[in-house]
């Protein structure tokens, strides 16, 4: 027994005339049919006049119409209840209805076209419930899109697989086309393909993605390898995706290869021109379109890998976007922008690791939009050219996080802000964070490059990289370790100052504030679980850097450090993103 929509339902129908006509629950008892009625030749049921609350489980996985589908009853001309003969009494039963169309295990080869769920302008919900994703399969054999949901209609799919649809590549949505309020739950849509959105495509409506696998689709000219939202027309609507897997889906030509909120290029319709997608470059050198309002895109806790695009290699957004508790690992952009995510408005509690582009391997900023990234990793991304974790091309700001093993470089003549590089005007803020251990070849690169913007620092912890701060522009620096691995140079210029408390263990930083410490070294411990979300770098109660960053109201230092343990904790804050808590003496 399953709950579906509040409802209690018994897998399988009882009876004879269940049995032949598919029909399990119907809203009166003058609409369940005999087996006389159904086989009887000339004369067809009456329609259904009010809105039905049907339950229809399909007997067969041949594919046929429903030969009288107002009826409310679901049999084809032999009397079988095939999916598409559920599915189009279903829509045809009046505003308000309610329907819920059980599939056993089975393949489901669809021969007639793509399922048109919920055709008409009547409102009404429709279920359509499997056997699980690798029991019922609905194939459309790489001939069609397997099915669509009309505007009106609000559907759910759930424990089945949607595999081989194929929309063609001026369309949209290879697997699914929805353009109502569509619900994915326990589904598999694999190898899927379409112009774009290759798995499932948004137009204008409302998706929900749970507890589900979107792989291996492919979207050929304009993105969205395995969803888009947006569609055709780049309408407003919502994608949510919850305890998702988003895997080896490929965007060949445009952006996103796992998710795409937005569009880059269009094809030509009837009064609509056709636009290409727009020229790849980066955020310094191309003015980016602008968000649509009403489009949004939410992803919790999902994972989005081994996905491949043009720009955003795993998702990419031009309107509100945000992923919480996600991991976002070995996707690619190629020779574009952000390898796991470009545009997004914020990441919390996430992991970002093991993704490539050109710029931003890790992360892309939208110029036009502000990036927030809380509580999170960017660990082991690369940029060929620079930007290993992060590229900013507007503001981005960095709270409570850790941007560790990132590299860029490998390009002649290329390889700078291996962990960061700032474009333009552009603003970084970085805060309670660890920078470490991040490299560019050729070396000496800087874990954070400020290429024309502005950085501030407030209690961070950059050690072990091939260089803290390269660029000639604009750094303000509060509390925070400076802690390079080679010979390279902390800082390429001195950093700015109005507070101080900041250790370098090289005078290159040009620190001059009495509360500064030139020279010394701040005795970390290796990155590590120290507790909270994120790794760090310990210090020992040996280290200078303990009690040496003032209090809030001298130099602001935040009420808590990396882990989310409090500060100050004994005198005075510590220096960098770790606070330590040792025994205080007793009296003290």
């Amino acid at each position: 027994m399953r709950l579906i929509g509040g409802q209690s339902l018994v897998r399988g129908c009882r009876g004879f005339a269940a049995a032949v006509t598919g029909v399990c629950l119907v809203a009166a008892p003058t609409q369940v049919a005999s087996a006389a009625q159904v086989a009887s030749a000339g004369r067809a049921p009456a329609r259904v006049s009010a809105a039905a609350s049907l339950r229809f489980t399909v007997t067969t996985t041949a594919d046929a119409h429903n030969a009288h589908p107002g009826s409310g009853r679901c049999a084809d001309s032999a009397g079988r209840c095939t999916l598409r003969a559920a599915v189009e009494a279903a829509d045809a039963s009046p505003a308000g209805s309610q329907a819920i169309i059980v599939m056993p295990a089975g393949r489901y080869r669809l021969a007639l076209g793509s399922l048109a769920v919920g055709a008409g302008s009547a409102p009404k919900r429709i279920t359509i419930d499997g056997a699980g994703p690798g029991h019922t399969v609905i194939s459309a054999g790489g001939a069609f899109r397997v099915m669509s949901v009309a505007a009106a209609a609000s559907v759910v799919l759930d424990g089945l697989a949607i595999t081989d649809g194929r929309a063609g590549p001026n369309q949209y949505g290879g697997g699914v086309l929805s353009r109502g309020s569509l619900t994915v739950a326990n589904v598999l849509v694999a190898h899927n393909h379409a112009g774009a959105g290759g798995g499932l495509d948004n137009s204008g409506g409302s998706l929900v993605v749970t507890a589900s696998r979107i792989a291996d689709n492919r979207a050929r000219y304009y993105g969205g390898g395995g969803i888009q939202n947006g569609g055709l027309h780049n309408a407003p609507g919502t994608v949510l995706v919850v305890s998702s897997t988003i895997t080896g889906n490929t965007s060949v030509s445009d952006d996103g290869g796992g998710i795409f909120s937005g569009q880059n290029g269009h094809p030509g319709l009837p009064g609509l021109a056709a636009a290409p997608p727009r020229p790849v470059c980066s955020a310094r050198r191309c003015r980016r379109l602008p968000a649509v309002p009403g489009q949004t895109l939410t992803v919790v806790d999902s994972n989005i890998s081994g996905n491949r695009g043009v720009e955003g290699g795993g998702i990419s957004a031009q309107g509100i976007a945000e992923v919480t508790g996600s991991v976002i690992d070995d996707n690619s952009a190629g020779g574009a922008d952000g390898g796991g995510i470009w545009g997004v408005r914020s990441i919390t509690r996430s992991t970002i690791s093991g993704n490539t582009a050109d710029t931003g391997g890790g992360v892309s900023s939208n110029p036009i939009l502000p990036l927030t990234i809380t509580a999170s990793t960017l660990d082991g991304n690369h940029a060929i050219a620079y930007g290993g974790a992060i590229n900013d091309g507007g503001v981005v700001t960095v709270i409570r996080s850790t941007l560790a093993r990132n590299t860029a470089g490998k390009q002649p003549g290329v390889g700078t802000g291996a962990a960061v590089e700032i474009e333009g005007s552009a603003t970084l803020n970085v805060s309670d964070s660890t920078v470490a251990d991040n490299t560019t070849e050729p070396a000496g690169g800087g874990a954070i490059d400020n290429f024309g913007g502005l950085a501030v620092l407030l209690f961070d912890t950059i050690s072990g990289n091939s260089g803290s701060i390269t660029g000639t522009f604009y750094t303000k620096a509060t509390g925070t370790i400076f802690a390079t691995a080679t010979a390279a140079k902390n800082c390429e210029v001195p950093v700015h100052e109005t507070a101080g408390f900041n250790l370098a263990t090289d005078g290159s930083c040009g620190l001059s504030l009495p509360t500064d410490l030139t020279g010394a070294d701040p005795k970390l411990g290796p990155l590590a679980g120290n507790g909270g979300p994120t790794s760090t770098q310990a210090l020992s109660r040996a280290s200078p850097a303990v009690d040496a960053g003032g209090l809030p109201a001298t130099s602001g230092c935040p009420q808590f450090d990396q882990r989310g343990k409090s500060r100050p904790w004994g005198p005075a804050c510590d220096i960098g993103a770790f606070e330590l808590h040792y025994r205080v003496p007793a009296g003290r």
